[in-house]
């Protein structure tokens, strides 16, 4: 009986050691995948919220041919009641095939990348190098097809709401511990009067021609625990020419702000080794 009961302790102790071996590997998995699609956990932390990830996303997979250049793309944060300044830093570039590259930096280096992002809507495959063991993880883009139809618009959307419904996007997030400024939400979601957009004209940013918009999106008061309307406004700036954003200002009373600029903009056809993956790296293919 003894023995038994020890075989059966065992066998329950391998179960539960199985277990925690497959949920690090699914964990492991999701988190690869992740990287394969364009963004990084560490993206997510600092960039503001969905429309800094949906910028990038557009920016990685969305076909812009004949407007190449290349950038340092900054993202700012300053937390609501804080004076200190959270600054992440990524090197983009975009050939005149469309084809694009994001450098993420390591804090603190301005040399040393932690990771790179290569994205080819002509091929149809995007890649993530990981430099410190010299690996490629190369992934199709989703959107590839729907791009060689001319439907890129069509593609950008899917893309988009495949995210959201995978919970990597909420455009009004609720405070992670429910205590930002006291406010609690009531549900998940958080009901608005909507948002109102206007124009803020054109202006000249980075040496670039910029169209402006503002938006603001209103929280009313009570929606969660707030005894005033809260007013959520975010300032876009978008260049025509080049077919993609020059600078984002979102202003969170919830949250603090948070920039989304580029900076010391090279309209020059980037270097084509730059959109390929380095001989010495091993592809590893999802």
């Amino acid at each position: 009986m003894r023995l038994r009961a020890l075989l059966v302790a065992l066998t329950a102790a391998l179960a539960i050691i199985g277990g925690a071996l497959t949920l690090s590997h699914r964990r492991a998995t999701a988190e690869e995948k992740e990287l394969a699609a364009g963004v990084s956990s560490q993206d997510k932390r600092t960039d503001g919220g969905a429309q800094f990830q949906s910028e990038i996303l557009a920016f990685e997979r969305k076909a812009v041919t004949g407007a190449p250049f290349s950038a340092t793309l900054l993202i700012e944060q300053i937390p609501e009641g804080s004076t200190e300044t959270r600054t992440t830093t990524s090197l983009i570039y975009r050939d005149a095939e469309g084809r694009t590259r994001r450098d993420q930096m390591r804090a603190n280096s301005a040399n040393a990348p932690e990771t790179t992002t290569i994205s080819d809507p002509v091929a149809g495959f995007a890649y993530v190098l990981n430099h410190s063991d010299k690996t490629a993880q190369r992934t199709n883009l989703s959107s590839h097809a729907e791009e060689k139809s001319g439907d890129s618009l069509a593609a950008m959307r899917n893309s988009v709401a495949q995210e959201k419904r995978a919970g990597a996007y909420q455009m009004l997030p609720v405070p992670p511990d429910g205590n930002s400024k006291g406010l609690k939400p009531k549900a998940a979601s958080v009901i608005t009067n909507g948002s109102n957009s206007e124009s803020l004209g054109e202006k000249e940013i980075e040496g670039v021609a910029a169209e402006g918009t503002r938006t603001i999106v209103t929280i009313p008061a009570g929606a969660m625990g707030n005894e005033r309307a809260l007013e959520i406004v975010t300032d876009r700036w978008h260049s025509p020419k080049l077919n993609t954003v020059i600078l984002i200002e979102h202003l969170d009373p919830r949250f603090g702000r948070s920039v989304y600029r580029l900076t010391g903009i090279q309209r020059n056809d980037p270097a084509a080794n730059l959109f390929s993956v380095p001989d010495k790296y091993k592809v590893l293919v999802e």
